[in-house]
């Protein structure tokens, strides 16, 4: 855009949603958790350790998590029962709703 000025006017609107979309990214971006497996601190001079398991380690770890996906109580993961009420008024149709407790 700035070795030309008449190409400034038809590009303004591509560079605006443009910004808006990285506008967009960063405030999502931001609102991620970081999820780290683990840290290493160590010297320079080690060995770095693998990155990855070894085809035994995984296929131990795949079982693993098949067995146990058995044995998880998904119910007790809330704490709190969720109450519905149906409220109504003589406001019309678009004024009934339902409301959690």
């Amino acid at each position: 855009m700035a070795s030309d000025e008449k190409e400034i006017a038809a590009n303004l609107s591509s560079f605006k949603d443009q910004l808006g979309s990285l506008s967009s990214w960063v405030t999502d971006f931001e609102v991620q958790p970081l999820k780290l497996d683990y840290i290493t601190i160590q010297s320079p001079e080690a060995e770095l350790p693998r990155a990855e398991g070894t085809s035994w380690q995984a296929f131990k770890y795949e079982i693993s998590m098949f067995f146990g996906s058995f044995y998880t109580d998904y119910s007790s993961l809330s704490s709190t029962k969720a109450k519905f009420t149906q409220t109504r008024s003589n406001a019309g149709p678009r004024a009934d709703a339902t409301r959690l407790r």
